[in-house]
């Protein structure tokens, strides 16, 4: 039989683009993007270029800082959990 052999979580390297994480470059474009949309107001573009350097701050130093991050979060409350909602259920079979 063939034996199988994981990958550690931990020594994936994350997804890059140009020195910086995918997820806070991406962002860096979106919120700014998203704020333009909702508040009309052209100088909240302006934002771009800053939350571009500060994405590449936060990963120059240790590109694992954000993962770390993001595992320690936790996860959000689901509305459907029984564990939180004291026992609702939503569906029940005939």
């Amino acid at each position: 039989m063939r034996e199988v052999h994981r990958i550690p979580r931990g020594m994936v390297q994350p997804w890059m683009i140009g020195g910086c994480l995918a997820e806070l470059l991406l962002g860096s474009f979106a919120l700014p993007t998203v704020a333009f949309m909702f508040l009309k107001w052209w100088p909240v573009m302006l934002a771009i270029p800053f939350l571009i350097v500060v994405s590449y701050l936060v990963t120059a130093k240790d590109i694992f800082r954000m993962s770390v991050v993001y595992s320690s979060a936790g996860t959000p409350a689901k509305p459907r959990s029984l564990k939180k909602w004291g026992g609702a259920k939503t569906y029940a079979p005939r």
